[in-house]
């Protein structure tokens, strides 16, 4: 069983995107035809929006080449945030943020006509600041082991899944690389070990219980934005992590998580087009455990669909994925052509890692 305070993760001050190897699905273990899956939510729910598209991230490990710049400016919020978190609000924090800004840009430029810039960052990070001045979060915030609970990876055993049959799919996809031939040939698998990965933007602990935040920018708000996460199997998963995280003691306090919200629009007429909102979710034993049940059910699908060596197009005809989705020039060729698409320069390996992000 892992000790997910064991695992040796770093927790320290965050880092630029780290440019990594091909993140493989499977890892051997040191028994005989048995692999582990770590998995995560980013992941994961590409196959619950449409099979394909899961097929292509997690088993070809293939994503668009296209810039992030939402991704990017929302990972850059995060890094402000965490400054703030562990350190307070000062003068010195706040040049540390501007000097983060700064940095991100150079290494990040965005188009001339992209309304999220250097500039934007800066204002939104100071109205922010200004506006939630006195919520004590940074003395709020969980300690653990003399470690402020900011930005903290977790990696935590989910469940063990028996197949016991030979993999469809060349093991060279599924598996670390390797110089022999060992890789180009079918995988026989007879148990999948899957870990439940990513990472906790801060857990707080007040009178009222221990809470787990995580903070979203989007262009998205309102009413819908806010039910969206009511039954949202992403934070509902943080929180089961961190019933599992916390020693015994702290289980029974975890209440429920806090989104830190930050709705960032083009810029209107009026000058508005940033608003700031936290919302609060309980969540219950019973809703938390049947986060447990349904990502199980979930991975179980997933697994048989590799088996059978198939994962079907969910192409709906109206609220579609399809038109924002990374493979939607790829789904339409002929099925002898999109193998050779994927490996274009249009596409490149996903290395993106919620332990090393």
């Amino acid at each position: 069983m892992l000790d997910p305070l064991s695992v040796a993760i770093p927790i320290g001050e965050p880092t630029n995107r780290i440019v990594a190897p091909r993140r493989p699905m499977l890892v051997p273990t040191d028994k005989v035809d048995e692999y582990t899956w770590e998995i995560d939510y980013s992941a994961i729910s590409r196959f619950m929006e449409c099979p394909r598209a899961g097929e292509n991230r997690i088993i070809r490990a293939r994503e668009a080449a296209k810039e992030q710049v939402a991704t990017n400016f929302g990972r850059l919020f995060h890094q402000l945030e965490e400054k703030r978190l562990r350190y307070g609000l000062n003068d010195e924090v706040k040049k540390q943020q501007q000097d983060k800004i700064d940095e991100h840009f150079n290494i990040f430029p965005v188009p001339p006509d992209e309304y999220r810039t250097g500039s934007r960052m800066l204002d939104v990070i100071t109205k922010y600041n200004e506006i939630h001045a006195t919520d004590q979060y940074p003395e709020k915030v969980l300690v653990i082991d003399g470690q402020p609970f900011v930005e903290r990876p977790f990696k935590l055993e989910l469940c063990t899944i028996e197949i016991n049959a030979q993999i469809p799919y060349d093991a060279s996809l599924l598996l670390p690389q390797r110089e022999d031939d060992y890789l180009h040939q079918p995988l026989y698998v007879s148990k999948i070990h899957v870990v439940y990965v990513g990472k906790i933007d801060t857990s707080l602990l007040d009178a009222t219980g221990l809470w787990v935040v995580d903070s979203k920018t989007s262009s998205r708000g309102g009413r819908e934005f806010e039910e969206a996460f009511r039954l949202s199997l992403q934070t509902r998963g943080y929180v089961w992590a961190m019933k599992r995280i916390v020693e015994e003691s702290l289980r029974d306090k975890v209440m429920g998580l806090i989104m830190n919200a930050v709705i960032i629009r083009p810029l209107t007429k009026t000058g508005t087009g940033t608003t700031f909102s936290r919302h609060t979710y309980f969540y219950s034993d019973d809703s938390i455990q049947e986060w447990e049940d349904n990502m199980k059910a979930i991975i179980s699908d997933f697994l048989a669909h590799m088996q059978r060596g198939f994962f079907p197009q969910h192409a709906r005809s109206f609220m579609s994925p399809c038109a924002h989705c990374d493979y939607n020039e790829n789904c339409p060729l002929p099925r002898n052509q999109r193998a050779t698409d994927l490996a274009s320069p249009l596409y490149r390996d996903v290395t993106w890692n919620p332990m090393y992000e």
